[in-house]
């Protein structure tokens, strides 16, 4: 039986592959797309390529199971979108389907925030416009105000793609009356879903509260100064960030083995997800995991010691190349901090070992500390060769 979790060299962005299932017959899960339409040509698609050649004939398209976008993010979105284009294009052609795809997972901007939409979209498209807008140059945390909003109106592609191409959206999540909802856990109890093949995917979040406070205060504040500035700050804003506190959280189980997915959510949302999905209690107790994939690329704005206190794995996913520092040493210093003992091994998978913002240099002196300090655990980088880096719960992948 498999169940791994691949990580594909994104840049800074994510693109991840979930295979689970039998050896000989194992499926396909892709998560997120990364930031360019040629990563997804040049790694997505080509990665695909070869799982495809692996296990059917040229003619068969490959299953997906599922699509999933963590969040409406650029970093997250534009490769998915160029394999929705594709797909598109191909349908137009008349030729044959590259995938066969079950159903794709998504919150969008639009869906999130209800009744503002039309609004939003009006200011967005005005605020890009205008290339010398002083907005634009600026930014609110880990990311450039002009790539939030960039990411509007690519939600609404998305959804418009999924609906050209006949996908289910957001299976397992309907409204009263049978329309697609939001994927969202419950505030108060596990959902835990059976997605078939011995998989189960636990909601930890974005939570029903989270999204509704998080709609009434984009409205609070439109109310109080409904400017496009204020707009365009807002959506970007670390604290009110639509597409980050309306992250996909998972925890995915399969052969006694689990992974906690994480896309951009902040560490204190993802804790207070694993409460309301009875995992841990509100005191102390810990949950222990064999994957975790950090959360924001490793970015130390979306995570504290408190987090690494409570939630221990023995692999560590990160997907960044250090563009906007991320990942982030003080992450890394700060899983050894909450009493972890020395001897506890534990492995850290990188997508890459060099990049932006002398990220390679800040590697390799980590490192030599952790070895200075005698700590057992290891990182591991995906080979510059590689299309990915592939960590196996049960057996490897070998395709």
């Amino acid at each position: 039986m498999i169940f791994s979790l691949e990580a594909l060299q994104a840049d800074h962005g994510d693109a991840l592959i979930l295979h689970y299932g039998d050896a000989s017959n194992p499926k396909f899960i892709l998560i997120d797309g990364g930031p360019t339409a040629a990563g997804y040509h040049d790694v997505i698609k080509a990665r695909l390529q070869e799982i495809h050649a692996a296990f059917f004939d040229e003619d068969v398209p490959l299953p997906l199971e599922m699509l999933m976008v963590s969040h409406i993010d650029d970093d997250h979105i534009d490769g998915l979108l160029e394999l929705t284009r594709e797909a598109i294009e191909r349908d137009d052609e008349g030729s044959s389907p590259l995938y066969d795809i079950r159903t794709l997972w998504f919150n969008s901007f639009d869906e999130i925030l209800g009744n503002k939409p039309a609004e939003i979209a009006s200011v967005v498209a005005s605020v890009m416009a205008d290339r010398n807008s002083p907005i634009l140059g600026t930014s609110v945390g880990d990311h450039f105000i002009s790539d939030v909003l960039a990411s509007v109106p690519q939600g609404r592609r998305l959804r418009a793609d999924a609906k050209r191409l006949g996908l289910t959206p957001n299976l397992f999540f309907r409204n009263p009356d049978g329309s697609p909802a939001l994927v969202a856990a419950l505030d108060d109890g596990p959902r835990k879903l059976d997605f078939g093949n011995g998989l189960s995917l636990t909601v930890i979040g974005p939570s029903k509260k989270r999204i509704s406070d998080l709609h009434d205060k984009w409205e609070q504040e439109i109310a109080n100064d409904p400017s496009p500035e204020t707009i365009a700050e807002l959506a970007a804003n670390a604290d009110l960030s639509v597409p980050n506190l309306s992250s996909i959280v998972v925890l995915a189980e399969f052969g006694g083995k689990s992974m906690l997915l994480t896309g951009d959510a902040r560490s204190d949302d993802v804790l207070k997800g694993l409460i309301s999905a009875e995992l841990i209690d509100n005191g102390s107790d810990t949950l222990s995991v064999d994957l975790l994939k950090l959360m924001h690329h490793g970015s130390n704005r979306n995570v504290t010691k408190t987090f690494f206190r409570r939630v221990r794995a023995r692999h560590y996913v990160v997907s960044g190349n250090g563009e906007h520092n991320n990942p982030d040493i003080d992450t890394f210093e700060e899983m050894l901090e909450p009493g972890r003992e020395d001897s506890d091994d534990f492995t850290i998978h990188l997508t890459n070992a060099d990049g932006k913002h002398d990220f390679g240099t800040k590697i390799q002196a980590y490192e030599a500390r952790k070895n200075g300090r005698g700590r057992t655990f290891s990182l591991k980088f995906r080979d510059d060769s590689a299309l990915s880096i592939i960590v196996d719960l049960l057996e490897p992948v070998n395709y």
